[in-house]
């Protein structure tokens, strides 16, 4: 039992280690950071499980990991990205901790992917889809209305849409001006997309209906989306509100990325380059 405890402190101490170095070195994303914690937080009780020491880890036993993850549902991307975590987690031990052992995931294969894209709502669904995200009884219907047109209109990511603050639209008071919005995506690079009318109508009544009620907290005054806290939406939030709108329009359940991939083929229909 000493063993095991001793055996859990230190790969425990070890991913902490690692993951202090990428926040400081690679300087990552929390979400991204999160993401590396928990598969490696999964990876460590799985050796634990198996009474596998960190110093003992093989390909045979990597391998045994991904299959046990794999049956329990996990897709193939999810996986690879498993074995890159662990095989930048073995580098970081090797090359800056000057620790003895092989990287077990060095020429490791991961399972194959195949390419999946979401498929994309038709104008129709679409319309019932934020049509439904402003139905009787939502008490954020303005809100979830908003959210829903401009992943639509800007094509935004989940990541991006919550991060999105007040002073990055041009326009937004402007009746008769395009209304164009600044959108950080990932590096933080910069782009401006033009924004529909009624997306444009959709947040001005969401700015005056039920954004300017919230008494937001000093570090996200500027923030667009807000909870009833005060406090910057969470990506679960946007989840949640496109979730409960399809099951009103009786449609299958679709994900923020939907959005993004129904912009792009709507855009394409519409004779865009």
């Amino acid at each position: 039992m000493e063993n095991e405890d001793g055996a859990a402190r230190e790969i425990t101490l070890l991913i902490r280690d690692y993951l202090n170095f990428i926040l400081v070195e690679k300087r990552l994303s929390k979400n991204t950071l999160t993401t590396y914690q928990n598969t490696l937080k999964t990876f460590s009780d799985f050796l634990l499980s198996e009474g596998i020491s960190i110093y003992q880890v093989t390909s045979k036993e990597l391998n045994s990991y991904i299959a046990q993850q794999s049956n329990l549902g996990r897709a193939a991307t999810s996986l690879n990205h498993n074995v890159s975590v662990i095989r930048n987690f073995f580098k970081f031990l090797i090359n800056k901790r000057n620790i003895n052992l092989e990287n077990p995931a060095l020429h490791f294969v991961g399972p194959k992917m195949g390419i999946r894209l979401p498929k994309a709502l038709s104008q129709n669904d679409m319309e019932k889809l934020i049509s439904a995200s402003f139905r009787l009884g939502n008490p954020h219907k303005y809100r979830d209305r908003a959210i829903c047109e401009l992943l639509y209109s800007a094509g935004a990511r989940t990541s991006e849409l919550v991060e999105i603050k007040i002073t990055d639209f041009l326009n937004l008071d402007k009746e008769n001006e395009l209304l164009l919005l600044k959108l950080f995506g990932k590096g933080k690079k910069e782009r401006i997309v033009p924004i529909g009318n009624l997306a444009k109508i959709a947040l001005q009544e969401y700015l005056i209906n039920e954004r300017k009620l919230i008494k937001a907290k000093p570090k996200n005054s500027n923030h667009l989306f807000l909870s009833i806290r005060g406090n910057r939406i969470s990506r679960q939030v946007v989840d949640l509100a496109i979730r409960d709108a399809c099951e009103f329009a009786h449609l299958k359940p679709v994900s923020a990325h939907t959005f993004r991939h129904t912009f792009a083929t709507h855009l394409l229909e519409g004779g865009a380059d």
